[in-house]
């Protein structure tokens, strides 16, 4: 089983011109001991070149934290059924893994799970492992932070990505007794410190900052806790509050405005919310100011919408996806400070994708369909939207040296080799725009640069003069992104005649 952890970060690092740009990515593995007996965590860092393509690899054992497999059981990669017992991993869903930026430096963390199941009936015939693994960036050491055993597939460790911390989960309320949490407790950790800093008796939940339930909108870096109290064995109404990584926590109370707004969000003189108007009998995402409520959306019966703002209330998406099927969704996107509608995004996809977004700073978010390989990236600033690649896109922690808001996709960038040499990229490297044909655009002028050709402005494009070959190419067949012109390579190499060798990332 193989997890892979992208290592980004939002934060802008001031570096000099022509610095590398890398990200590290780091892949959970495990590989069978010599003699069977044991299965060996291995950790894999790949660094990732943005200025040419290329890659290194560096893999760590860790036999310290084996998993054993006893003497009547196989691992279940080996497909052997002559033992009665199997040994698995997996825990019930997709593995995940989460980066963090800590006091002592980026550090990945997983969760694996692992058990015992009879080869012939999969019935299991032992309890459920849980382990938290931590590996350091920096020391490139393993450790095994937590662990759990239960015959309960509910017991088990959850990450919480914007809290920075994890939760424990050992118990299961009485069966007999529904509702019953007395027996539960889960235990919430901080990756900081590694301290216990609250125990509740429910899982806590990554609160959504505009679900609307609660009297406001839920910070970020906080977790949801809900509180259930058991009083001479009736359950009282449930409490919320919203834990915040030092650990305190304060209460949130149901929204006394659902009725008339589903949520709102003050940023400066500016509130915006999604309001029911009840003269027009319609719900609209818009703002007030000065006492007036201005709608920038169409009103919720022609369209649903939905909203999201950008990790540091910069630009506001509005999306929404038509009640007709047939039709397609649009998106507004509002700079959050002036409450100005910069532009609507043309409809790419039917509205019958489900769809959301996922930033990875405040000018790039991920446009997330029900099907992934219709998912793409958005350039907010420049309304430029990306095809996706073949990256997996669980590993939620990023860190990158370089700045995000100077790419288009977050993606690595695909290898180029012409004439025996990579071609160099001075700021975002090859990519596929979402709409068109799907050819893969490279920088123009970094590809001229990689075979001594000269590149010069004409009024209709560019021309370039290679050896004793000129040719035009058209302002209409390019998309330019900070002040670099990106053209199909297979035009460049048809009409030049050069061989192109491209090596695209796989992780799937």
């Amino acid at each position: 089983m193989i997890v892979l952890v992208f290592i980004f970060t939002n934060t802008t690092i001031a570096k000099a011109e022509g610095a590398p740009r890398i990200r590290d990515s780091v892949v959970f593995d495990h590989k069978l001991s010599d003699d069977k007996s044991a299965l060996i965590p291995i950790v894999r860092v790949t660094s990732d070149d943005y200025s040419d393509g290329t890659s290194t690899i560096q893999e760590y054992s860790f036999p310290e934290a084996m998993i054993k497999i006893p003497e009547n059981a196989s691992y279940i990669e080996e497909k052997d059924t002559s033992k009665p017992n199997t040994l698995a991993i997996g825990c019930g869903w997709k593995p995940y893994s989460m980066m963090f930026q800590l006091s002592t430096g980026y550090t990945a963390y997983q969760v694996e799970c692992y058990g015992m199941y009879n080869t012939q009936t999969g019935k299991e015939t032992g309890p459920e492992h849980s382990r938290l693994l931590q590996f350091d960036l920096s020391t490139k050491k393993l450790k095994v932070l937590r662990q759990i055993d239960s015959m309960s597939y509910n017991s088990r460790i959850n990450l919480y990505r914007n809290f920075k911390g994890y939760s424990v989960s050992t118990e299961e309320p009485e069966p007999s007794r529904p509702g019953d949490y007395r027996l539960k407790k889960v235990y919430v950790y901080s990756f900081e410190t590694n301290k216990q800093i609250a125990v509740v008796n429910d899982n806590p939940r990554d609160g959504d900052p505009l679900i609307g339930n609660y009297d406001r909108a839920l910070e970020d870096n906080t977790i949801l806790l809900e509180e259930n109290n058991t009083i001479n064995g009736k359950q009282s109404m449930p409490k919320y509050f919203q834990l915040y990584p030092d650990g305190h926590k304060t209460e949130v109370f149901p929204n006394p405005h659902l009725g008339s707004e589903r949520w709102g969000k003050k940023i400066g003189e500016i509130r915006y919310a999604e309001k029911y108007d009840s003269k027009r009998k319609d719900s609209f995402v818009g703002y007030t100011l000065n006492g007036k409520f201005t709608p920038l959306s169409p009103g919720n019966t022609k369209v649903l919408a939905g909203s999201t703002f950008s990790p540091n209330n910069t630009h506001l998406i509005i999306s929404y996806s038509f009640r007709d099927p047939k039709a397609a969704y649009e998106a507004t996107i509002v700079d959050v400070k002036t409450a100005k509608v910069l532009y609507t995004l043309p409809a790419h996809e039917s509205g019958k994708r489900l769809h959301g977004y996922h930033w990875v700073n405040d000018d790039l978010v991920r446009i997330n369909f029900n099907i992934d390989s219709f998912s793409g990236y958005l350039h907010v600033p420049t309304g430029i939207i990306t095809k996706k690649g073949k990256e997996d896109y669980w590993g939620i922690g990023r860190v990158y040296s370089g700045n995000y808001s100077d790419l288009l996709t977050p993606e690595a960038p695909a290898q180029i080799i012409v004439n025996g040499k990579n071609v160099v990229y001075s700021g975002q490297g090859p990519f596929r725009l979402y709409k068109g044909d799907g050819a893969l655009l490279v920088p123009l002028n970094d590809f001229a640069i990689a075979i001594n050709a000269a590149v010069s402005v004409t009024k209709d494009g560019w021309q370039i003069q290679y050896g004793d070959q000129t040719i035009m190419i058209a302002k209409s067949k390019s998309t330019m992104f900070q002040g670099r012109a990106y053209v199909p390579l297979k035009t460049l190499t048809d009409q030049l005649g050069i061989k192109a060798t491209v090596k695209e990332k796989d992780y799937e």
